[in-house]
């Protein structure tokens, strides 16, 4: 063990009692948190009377800065921001759980640091985010009356601000040359993946990753402009929310809203055709190689073939992907 000795001090021992030296000692270890292995530091006091190893209360756990990393590798929710985000809301550990059907000390153990599974902090995401909020407040036959009243009409006011923004950023869009026909190109792959059904918002992020990176592949641009983000569950394109809400605004698609187990699923579906002048012909061409090898599998097939991509594997999370990775994608014309 390589141990270092920080300090020495002379002090009671609170495990035999005696008053002697006691030394202040670091050493690194290595933890394994779900199958990931992780490098900490662990500090703890040694009692030269009794030779007992003991920790107090106020020095940093090694297995909580272990769960730090895990959470941080794969951007789960901490601790204290699960907490911020219920305090801030006026409810109740009882109220959490009532809401995503779990338990209220399942909602406990997560505030007071044990490491929620991804299913359990996608839920908690999506009760963070507004639209998702209001949709489980509305659903929530348990919920005590006085805070369902009193976080739906505070998601109103939050939505109204939401609609605000979205008007605005519809009207910059439609009045910048160049990215209005981007902006047009990027509602035509929308609109074309979800012209015959409705499409989970999941799945439609990874058909337009694959539309842009296969169109980079091939011919060393994109089809509609827009970066992508390496998430834990696949590439998405930036400010993706704020890009369907825009086009619900202009009324090209319909999103409805539905509490999936423990979390809210969105669903778009085109309410427009789409203007085959908006495309290209090797546009066109890549959009529909997308929708024929991967238009019929489920969600959850498209993310996991996303996640064996070079663009999701060597980017790390939370990082725009880069374009040169399109060289390594696994579809082809």
């Amino acid at each position: 063990m390589n141990q270092k000795i920080e300090q020495t001090l002379e002090a009671p021992c609170p495990m035999c009692g005696e008053r002697g030296q006691l030394e202040f000692a670091s050493s690194p270890e290595t933890l394994k948190v779900k199958g990931e292995t992780f490098n900490v530091t662990r500090k703890r006091f040694i009692c030269h009377n009794c030779e007992e190893i003991f920790s107090t209360p106020d020095l940093p756990d090694h297995l909580d800065e272990a769960y730090r990393m895990y959470r941080q590798k794969f951007n789960l929710l901490f601790p204290e921001a699960i907490l911020q985000w219920r305090e801030s809301k006026g409810m109740r550990q009882a109220d959490v759980a009532c809401l995503l059907g779990w338990s209220p000390a399942t909602v406990s153990r997560y505030e007071n640091g044990a490491l929620q599974d991804p299913a359990h902090d996608k839920a908690l995401r999506m009760a963070m985010q507004p639209s998702g909020l209001k949709a489980l407040v509305e659903n929530a036959a348990g919920l005590r009356p006085d805070l369902r009243e009193a976080i739906l009409k505070e998601e109103d006011v939050l939505a109204g601000g939401v609609e605000k923004l979205v008007e605005v950023v519809s009207h910059r869009v439609l009045h910048d040359s160049f990215a209005g026909t981007r902006w047009k190109k990027l509602c035509a792959a929308v609109l074309f993946f979800t012209r015959e059904s409705s499409v989970s918002r999941t799945k439609l992020n990874k058909l337009l990753f694959y539309t842009d990176f296969l169109h980079f592949k091939m011919h060393s641009v994109s089809v509609t402009g827009v970066n992508y983000y390496r998430l834990q569950y696949g590439p998405v394109p930036e400010r993706y929310e704020l890009l369907f809400a825009t086009m619900r605004e202009q009324g090209l698609i319909d999103i409805q809203t539905e509490l999936n187990g423990e979390y809210v699923a969105y669903w778009h579906r085109a309410t427009k055709s789409v203007d085959v002048a908006d495309l290209s012909d090797t546009e066109w061409q890549v959009v529909a190689k997308v929708q024929a090898d991967l238009g019929k599998l489920s969600a959850a097939d498209v993310s996991e073939l996303s996640h064996k991509e070079l663009a999701w594997t060597a980017t790390p999370s939370g990082q725009l992907i880069p374009w040169g990775t399109a060289r390594e994608l696994s579809l082809s014309l």
